[in-house]
């Protein structure tokens, strides 16, 4: 009875977190900043990421500013969380990779 219960519960829980994932991606997958460093710049910290692509680029990579192409969800408070859809951000880095001074 125990264990029939826990896979209940298990399951409860999976659907709740599913239900809880932004869907508006083209794949539905979201990163944290953390995830985009290290799968889009080569393990580079967030202080640098923000300070040479997500800060410089804001315009053209802000969802709010540009929900066409926009792959960014900035944080409305310092310490928030950054949202990053996946497919997104890795087509735009892909076609903007020369214009990021990586030398720094």
């Amino acid at each position: 009875m125990d264990e029939l219960l826990e896979k209940m519960i298990a399951a409860k829980v999976d659907e709740v977190l599913e239900s809880q994932q932004p869907t508006d991606t083209p794949d539905g997958k979201v990163w944290g900043i953390k995830d985009f460093c290290r799968e889009c710049c080569g393990g580079r910290g967030r202080d640098w990421v923000r300070e040479h692509i997500l800060y410089p680029f804001r315009d053209q990579i802000g969802i709010v500013n540009n929900p066409e192409c926009g792959w960014v969800y900035y944080p409305g408070e310092v310490g928030g969380t950054y949202l990053i859809r996946r497919k997104r951000a890795q087509e735009w880095m892909e076609g903007h990779f020369n214009d990021i001074d990586w030398r720094r």
